[in-house]
Parts: C-alpha cells; sequence; structure tokens
C-alpha cells in the first residue's frame, strides 16, 4: 500500500467534518441533503440515504478515490470497501437511465437527479432557491464582508489568499499535479504526512459568475509527484459543492470562506 492510501485509513469519517461545520454554523449542504430526502420520501427512509452517504465518503477517501469518476483507478489493495455499496454495484437497483455515468448508486438518489437534469417540474429552481436563502442568512451571521469582491482572477485571488492565511494553509512552491503546474498553490502538512493542497483553477476563464474556480486535491510527503487525488466534497459531505455556486457577491465570499474552512476541518479528521 501506498504512503498516501496507508495514510488515508486513518480517516475518522464524515461526521468530524459534520460536527465542526454545525458548530460553525453552516447549514446549506443540509438543505440540499433534506431536499433530497423530501423528494425520496416514501419509497426511501431517511436512515438508507445517510448511509448511503456515510459509506460514499467512507470508500471515497479511503481509496483516493479509486472507485469514483472524478479519482484515479489505482491498483492499491487494503482500503475500506463499503458491503453496502458493493452490494448495490453487484446486484443494482438502478437499470435504467438517462445518464451516460450514474449519479447515483442508490436508486431513489438517481431518480433525484433524473429529475433535477432532465424533468420538466421546476425542481431545480425551487432547491437553488431554498439553498441561497440559507446562504444569505448565514452571510448575515457570520458578518462577512463581500465589498471587495468581483468577477476577476485578480480580487478572488486576494480573498483566496486571506481565507487559506486564516485557516493556517501556507504558500507552496509550484507543484505538478495530475500533469499540471499550479503557480499559486496553498499547503497544509498533517501529522500523519497527509498534504492537503488547493489552488484557483488556472484553465477557467474569467469573469467568475456563477461558480467558484478553487481545486482541491490530497497528497502525501514521501509519495511521488504525481500521487494525488481530488478531494470532491460531493462524496466527503454530500450537498458541501452548493457553496462554490453563486449569484451574489455576498454568496462568492461565503463560498470561498465555507468551501476552505471545509478543507481545514478534512486536514483535522485525520
Amino acid at each position: 500500500m501506498s504512503p498516501l492510501h496507508e495514510a488515508l485509513q486513518s480517516w475518522k469519517g464524515p461526521d468530524r467534518i459534520a460536527s465542526a461545520l454545525r458548530d460553525a454554523g453552516y447549514g446549506a449542504h443540509l438543505v440540499y441533503q433534506r431536499a433530497i430526502l423530501e423528494f425520496c420520501q416514501p419509497e426511501c427512509s431517511r436512515t438508507d440515504v445517510d448511509i448511503y452517504w456515510h459509506e460514499t465518503a467512507r470508500e471515497f477517501v479511503s481509496s483516493a478515490g479509486s472507485d469514483f469518476d472524478l479519482g484515479l483507478h489505482r491498483k492499491e489493495k487494503g482500503y475500506y470497501k463499503s458491503p453496502y455499496l458493493e452490494a448495490l454495484r453487484v446486484n443494482p437497483l438502478v437499470t435504467d437511465s438517462p445518464f451516460r455515468v450514474l449519479p447515483s448508486l442508490h436508486p431513489c438518489v438517481h431518480v433525484y437527479y433524473s429529475e433535477l437534469e432532465f424533468g420538466g417540474s421546476g425542481l431545480y429552481g425551487r432547491i437553488r432557491a431554498q439553498v441561497e436563502e440559507r446562504k444569505r442568512a448565514e452571510f448575515a451571521a457570520l458578518e462577512i464582508d463581500a465589498s471587495r469582491w468581483t468577477d476577476s482572477r485578480r480580487d478572488f485571488q486576494i480573498l483566496l489568499d486571506e481565507a487559506a492565511e486564516r485557516h493556517g494553509f501556507e504558500l507552496s512552491t509550484p507543484q505538478k499535479i495530475y500533469g499540471r503546474s499550479s503557480a499559486i498553490l496553498y499547503r497544509k502538512e498533517a501529522q500523519n504526512g497527509l498534504l492537503f493542497y488547493f489552488n484557483a483553477d488556472s484553465g477557467r476563464r474569467e469573469p467568475y459568475r456563477t461558480q467558484l474556480p478553487i481545486q482541491f486535491w490530497v497528497g502525501h510527503k514521501t509519495a511521488r509527484e504525481d500521487d494525488f487525488f481530488v478531494a470532491d466534497f460531493r462524496n466527503v459531505v454530500a450537498g458541501f459543492e452548493q457553496y462554490g455556486y453563486f449569484a451574489t457577491p455576498e454568496a462568492a465570499v461565503l463560498g470561498i470562506e465555507a468551501l476552505v474552512f471545509a478543507f481545514d476541518a478534512f486536514s483535522r479528521s485525520f
């Protein structure tokens, strides 16, 4: 087992991150989760969907994304394989899908995503409105200043610099991640040698008007340069990717702080 995979086995699970988010006042992801649960009932219980999210997070982190589309398919052995998810793979309950790649193995969650993407019920608009309402409340409660937000790369980078410093991330020397070099990279090292990186996606074009161009990566100080995995929070805390979307300057600045806070909480959960 590689140093990266061995260190990832010490993860304490998504509950540790969920507690940190709750204590800090972040809950837009909970609004999104609730919308899925309400859509899925009565066919699926909350307990069942919660198990699905929990097991997805455990397997995603333990395997360094091996069994997920946004991760590398590795040959490593010994990581956590969820019996719950394996049963869904061996005996899939989703046999007909409009998606080329299934967004979820869980049948109820799959139906939700199908309606979100292809349905005509206005589900997406309703959920976005609920999520943004929660963000507005958080913005006010956390007293976040959005006066310096513009849709330019320069101002975005300044706000990202400040969030990184608040949460103990330091500027790192340029690194090649999956063959791409990042000039500005923030880094924090955990006690077990894991390295937590994030940067602004240099491939994204200005202006930034709908989605924050932040990428999160995890490596290990003794691993090969190319031995990283994408820490996609959709697979760690269901719905937390909602902080990456914005329609107002307030939501953008809140999103930067929330995403960096969550990644910091992730780094402290090993």
